[in-house]
């Protein structure tokens, strides 16, 4: 039993699979009813044979025996002419010297349509012969043809040594093919693709066909496509990067028809008002920028937006970023927790003091204390609080410094707690066995909730407040006590979701988890501990890049054309140590160059880097865009203090002919949309007015 690569149709029903035999014939299905029969029946007169749908290229007696003759069956897929191929190569007939080749191809139905949507059967033969065999023992001759499912209905070729009426004799280098699609039905259809905007022709146009046909436009616009199925619905689609994609569907041609399809593709602009964006704000503040994406251009212009950082790499979530390999501690390493520059690592040895090892990120011990109580296991996991570590013997939870001092203890019912993080948002301690629920502790050890853990088997928990989903209380689960599946949940709704199976290099028991943005700068990183006989070792995987200090909304849109969208830029420095900070705004749009990627900067300091604490921002007119424009602008303007501001359009005579602002800004930029339509070519001036008489003037062109 053979898989194929693709769905195919055959007397109207669906297979993905085919059974092979060594007497040169496939069914199509499943074996549950294979007959690896060499007495080859007709295939249109019923019979054990013709009952399960059979293809025979050259049904006999054959055999792949003998090494000598480098006999083979084979398949293979060639994925330029989107057909499956089973080969015979030299098997040999029974009891004789001769060998034979052949080859079956099924086409795929998507790329090679027909009529009734069955797909086409191709047999060839390269080295061929017959034999009449012995009529008393077995059917003489090998019979070719095929046979539907449930045998009522067929073709024979050949059998028994006769041919059907008409049939050219088997013979090497023959071909026969099987399809619902008469052959001599064909048309050609063809055309000239235009800029809809100017009607310039346009090179290069992808040109594809409802059965993957493909053809490009010449440098005049022109394309043409020869031989293609008359009488059949046929659906184009025109595609060229900067040009909005074009479809026409259900186009029936008839035979012999030459048919001129013309074609005018739109095409949006992508335009920013700004080619950068930044802030400086003081420690734990938010504040807000605009950006405006405008669209030029005469087709629907499609955007998204990622917040990424600069001058860094950004891995995939969940890409191995880092492994730390754990020197022998004398003992399993039974739990971990990352701060700052610190592993803390519960360490469990046998006939032996359990320890509590302080290591720094690359392993090195730094220093070692005992852990509290007598259990001959020890703390199977630690986290930390913020402000100090927490780790779990059996069922209380201890908390304590790197230095040795155990400050606070608690009880909880559960009898071996097995994972323990901290809840940045809640302020409880999350903890659970292997499974029996996930109890939240605050830090006086009252029990605060209570999260059903279903069917997790729980070896770690973490904790990251940013997740997108908020779903942020996220379980290393392993269902067999190997695996190491991620699963997430919410604190209080207690819904759940799969994010990810770790696979990482060496295997491991998984024992330990937690998540932090310690490890490095840029980012979120998911760290996991796990135990072999060789050694225990961290494994660490980016979860997210640190861009939590810059937002943008919305991040994604469609702009028609001559409209226009505005973002918010929102930098927040809370939780930001004093610096220069990075990143970039990257768009994905389907105009030109199809990206557009602007810097994002932010400086978080005590006062405006040149200045004293305030805004540097200037009272005026920043920029339109684009200019000279056809329907719509982006205009943008800033203040450096709060006070009523109008910002009017003029035109050549001085007549006031809109407002597009009047109130009283926030200090920082502005952007709004100039909607021209109703207005004439020319040139006309925009005036950014306060009230207490300050202005700036600002020309721009409308072209019709």
């Amino acid at each position: 039993m053979v898989e194929l690569p693709f769905t195919f149709r055959y007397y109207g029903r669906e297979y993905d699979r085919v059974t092979v035999c060594t007497n040169g014939f496939l069914m199509m299905g499943t074996d549950e009813h294979f007959v690896p029969n060499q007495d080859n029946w007709s295939l249109d007169q019923g019979g054990v044979g013709a009952t399960y749908g059979i293809v025979a290229p050259f049904w006999d007696n054959l055999q792949v025996l003998h090494q000598e003759d480098r006999a083979d069956i084979s398949t293979a897929f060639d994925d330029m002419e989107h057909a499956f191929i089973v080969e015979w190569h030299r098997v040999r007939f029974v009891g004789a010297q001769n060998t034979v080749s052949f080859q079956v191809l099924l086409f795929d139905p998507d790329f090679h349509p027909t009529p009734s949507g069955d797909g086409a059967i191709l047999f060839q033969y390269d080295d061929i012969t017959q034999r009449e065999g012995n009529p008393v023992l077995q059917t003489p001759y090998a019979t070719v043809g095929i046979t539907a499912p449930d045998g009522r209905s067929g073709i024979t070729y050949s059998a028994a040594g006769q041919y059907h009426p008409g049939a050219a004799r088997l013979e090497n280098d023959r071909a026969i093919l099987f399809t619902t699609a008469p052959c001599d039905m064909r048309a050609s259809v063809g055309g000239v693709v235009t800029n809809a905007l100017n009607h310039q022709p346009v090179a290069n146009v992808l040109v594809s066909t409802t059965a993957h046909r493909t053809t490009t436009t010449d440098p005049q616009g022109r394309w043409t496509m020869d031989d293609v199925w008359a009488r059949m619905p046929l659906g184009l689609t025109f595609s060229k990067e900067g040009y909005n994609t074009r479809c026409v569907e259900n186009i029936v041609l008839d035979e012999g028809e030459q048919r001129e399809i013309d074609i005018q593709l739109t095409h949006p602009e992508f335009a920013l008002n700004h080619g950068s964006v930044g802030a400086w704000v003081q420690p734990d503040m938010e504040v807000e920028r605009r950006l405006a994406i405008s669209n030029p251009g005469d087709g629907a212009l499609e955007w998204s937006a990622v917040c990424r950082l600069r001058d860094v790499d950004n891995p995939e979530p969940w890409t191995p970023v880092a492994r730390l390999d754990i020197p022998d501690l004398g003992g399993c390493i039974e739990g971990i927790a990352f701060a700052g520059d610190t592993l803390v690592a519960a360490v469990s040895r046998e006939n032996a003091e359990n320890l509590v090892y302080v290591l720094s990120r690359r392993g090195e011990v730094v220093r070692s204390f005992a852990q509290p109580g007598d259990s001959p296991v020890g703390m199977w996991d630690v986290t930390y609080d913020g402000t100090e570590f927490w780790g779990v013997v059996d069922g209380e939870a201890f908390s304590f410094t790197t230095d040795g001092e155990f400050t606070a203890r608690f009880g909880t019912p559960i009898d071996t707690v097995q994972a323990i993080t901290w809840d940045t948002d809640r302020e409880v301690l999350w903890m659970s066995g292997l499974g029996g629920g996930i109890f939240g502790y605050d830090r006086q050890g009252e029990q605060r909730a209570v999260l059903s853990s279903g069917n997790l088997v729980i070896h770690g928990l973490a904790y990251w407040g940013g997740d997108p989903d908020e779903r942020p209380l996220y379980v290393l689960h392993s269902p067999d006590h190997g695996r190491q599946v991620v699963v997430k949940l919410d604190p209080v709704t207690g819904a759940s979701e799969r994010v990810v199976e770790l696979t990482p290099e060496g295997g491991g028991r998984p024992k330990s988890a937690c998540i932090t943005d310690e490890w490095d700068a840029n980012g979120w990183v998911f760290m996991t501990l796990s135990g072999s006989e060789e050694v225990d070792r961290v494994d660490i995987y980016q979860v997210a890049d640190a861009t939590d200090w810059f937002s943008v909304r919305p991040v994604a849109g469609r702009i028609e054309p001559g409209g226009c969208d505005t973002l918010i830029v929102t930098f927040d420095s809370a939780g930001l140590p004093l610096g220069e900070y990075a990143g970039r705004l990257i768009f994905g749009h389907n105009a030109e160059g199809r990206e557009t990627v602007i810097n994002v900067d932010l400086v978080v300091a005590l006062s405006a880097p040149d200045g004293p604490a305030s805004a540097p921002f200037e009272f005026g007119i920043r920029s339109i865009s684009p200019n000279p424009f056809n329907a719509a602008a982006a205009v943008s303007f800033s203040v450096d203090r709060a006070e009523a501001t109008s910002l009017a359009v003029y035109d050549l005579r001085g007549r006031r002919i809109r407002m597009l602002y009047e109130g009283v800004p926030t200090v920082g930029v502005h952007t709004f949309a100039w909607d021209s339509r109703g207005l004439p070519s020319g040139i006309y001036f925009l005036k950014l007015e306060s009230a207490s008489g300050r202005f700036e003037t600002a020309k721009a062109v409308i072209l019709r």
